[in-house]
């Protein structure tokens, strides 16, 4: 008997459908999820899957890229966690996948609920959503984890990026399939050797959550290693995270040596990676973390904090500077970083790329997907 064809190669073979559900109000700050979901739906368009849909939150989140078609779903209350999609037509595709975003949500519960009575296979993409910090967080937990194992349980698979996410999934469902398949890189134009690092200043990106990202630890590092450079803040509020941080700083006597930019485009974002000299990013806790790996790409002096599941990979190729959360491992990376001169740097850089880039080759990646699905 020949093995049964993967759901990828169905979908290719049956003129099938991937649909990417996200429901998010438009006021929610998604950090990298609605830029990961959109260069996942380009792989997948380039791995010959015919049919894509984007459905989201009619009045809500707009899903970025321009692959496949977007499809506004109606929902009952438009919030992050207790929003109901109230319509399926979206989902009543002959031969199809969905795939669910993230995760502690009820209208990923309401879908994969649907799902599973009409016999429609779905996927479940967390994005770190299970990293235990997160969920030790969670208001109504009990309730949350019977209904979040339901999601899991049924799944066709649950697509992690690392390994290392593998047994907190387990933790809420023992029975989970697991699929591993970190998001890729455009190896395309090989070696990005753009950084200058000419600049008087060290830069950090991502949305200002203090607890999450990191950004106490950093901006109290930051006073103590009394560097004569600017660190530079950029990105969205997240529940407060802005009057918090200005409240830190002002109690830091760092105002005038830490400034908060806002949220940033892409262009201008870049501009500032060019020419900074070193990138921080200290998470506690984060699966992938899109604006480091942007960082590394460019050739920039990043520093990363071990407890992000990508830190394991980034140390073994040596593209990065990977630290403990301890002050004094901070304050030594953050330093080591500032004497780097660009020569020492780029011939770590270019002597590690290759190995960094086969890891995350979009190629490798999806064909993997694609037998373990």
């Amino acid at each position: 008997m020949s093995p049964r064809p993967s759901i990828f190669a169905r979908l290719k073979s049956e003129n099938g459908t991937l649909i990417s559900y996200y429901a998010r109000p438009g006021s929610f700050t998604t950090g990298g999820v609605s830029s990961t979901n959109a260069d996942w739906m380009k792989v997948f368009s380039d791995y010959g899957i015919p049919n894509l849909i984007s459905a989201y939150m009619q009045n809500g989140l707009n899903p970025l890229g321009d692959i496949g078609s977007k499809v506004p779903i109606r929902h009952f209350l438009n919030h992050r966690v207790f929003s109901i999609p109230i319509e399926f037509q979206f989902l009543k595709k002959k031969s199809s996948l969905v795939y669910l975003h993230e995760g502690w949500t009820l209208s990923n519960f309401v879908v994969a609920a649907y799902c599973f009575i009409h016999n429609i296979p779905y996927a479940l993409m967390p994005h770190g959503v299970y990293e235990p910090q997160i969920v030790k967080t969670l208001k109504w937990l009990k309730l949350r984890i019977f209904l979040e194992k339901f999601v899991i349980k049924n799944a066709y698979f649950v697509h992690l990026y690392f390994e290392g996410e593998a047994k907190y999934v387990s933790e809420i469902c023992k029975s989970a399939k697991i699929a591993i398949a970190p998001t890729g890189i455009d190896v395309t134009s090989q070696l990005n050797k753009s950084w200058v690092g000419d600049g008087d200043y060290f830069l950090y990106a991502g949305r200002i959550d203090l607890n999450f990202k990191g950004l106490d630890l950093l901006v109290t590092c930051w006073k103590l290693a009394g560097r004569s450079e600017k660190l530079l803040l950029a990105g969205p509020d997240y529940n407060g995270g802005v009057i918090e941080l200005q409240n830190l700083l002002r109690k830091l006597g760092l105002e005038e040596e830490v400034v908060l930019l806002g949220n940033l485009n892409s262009t201008e974002l870049y501009r500032l990676m060019k020419h900074a000299r070193g990138f921080l990013h200290i998470s506690r806790w984060e699966s992938y973390g899109r604006s480091p790996i942007d960082a590394i790409l460019m050739g920039v002096p990043t520093l990363i904090s071990t407890q992000m599941q990508i830190g394991r990979v980034v140390q073994i190729s040596n593209m990065a500077y990977v630290t403990s959360l301890s002050v004094e491992d901070v304050i030594e990376g953050i330093n080591y970083i500032g004497e780097l001169t660009p020569q020492q740097h780029n011939t770590r850089y270019i002597s590690n790329y290759q190995e960094f880039s086969k890891f995350l080759n979009w190629e490798r990646i999806m064909n993997s997907l694609d037998n373990q699905s």
